[in-house]
């Protein structure tokens, strides 16, 4: 488990619950799919309930109970694209994998395990899913300035070398003569 995690003992009247907060997951937009993890203790009851949801909208992820997957409850926004392994209620393994993840799929998302109406212990992702573009939004702006700064110098070379060779003319000049009005004049 990552040494970044967070638990947090919650206690209600009618069973103790374990929620579990875990840190960032990073994903570019594109990638074939990425893993919501949990992992729990094995040998889970048959009839538990698992259900993940994204917290942020309230949509239901996926929903796995009575010993299968439940498409019919799940938002449509993730129809086809949540896959859970297939023995989880032995390994303890409720990761879910959410195919094709989308900008949109950035979010904090909660997995809950859950007998009747009684939430025994869950956990907090955090998915954020990056742009494709937001790299090549990046180099371009690096890029643009990089050509202003560029341009600005060559313009200000090009304006100042005729103040510069004007400057040192008349340098010369007061230099040569005891008078330095014409240096004042110039500057």
């Amino acid at each position: 488990m990552d040494p970044l995690c967070l638990c947090v003992l919650t206690v209600s009247q009618h069973a103790s619950a374990v929620e579990v907060v875990e840190g960032d997951h990073f994903v570019e937009e594109g990638v074939e799919s990425v893993q919501l993890p949990f992992r729990t203790t094995g040998d889970l009851d048959e009839d538990v309930g698992v259900e993940w949801w994204n917290r942020d909208n309230d949509r239901t992820v996926h929903v796995y109970e009575n010993g299968s997957d439940r498409p019919e409850e799940q938002n449509q926004v993730y129809r086809d694209r949540t896959e859970m392994k297939k023995d989880l209620l032995r390994t303890g393994d409720l990761s879910l994998t959410l195919k094709h993840p989308k900008v949109t799929d950035t979010g904090r998302y909660r997995c809950g395990v859950y007998r009747e109406e009684n939430y025994m212990r869950w956990k907090t992702v955090q998915l954020k899913v990056k742009s494709k573009n937001d790299l090549f939004f990046c180099l371009s702006l690096v890029v643009c300035l990089w050509l202003f700064v560029s341009g600005c110098l060559s313009l200000s070379h090009c304006l100042l070398s005729p103040l510069q060779r004007e400057l040192r003319s008349k340098m010369k000049q007061s230099t040569s003569g005891t008078e330095a009005a014409p240096l004042i004049q110039l500057l």
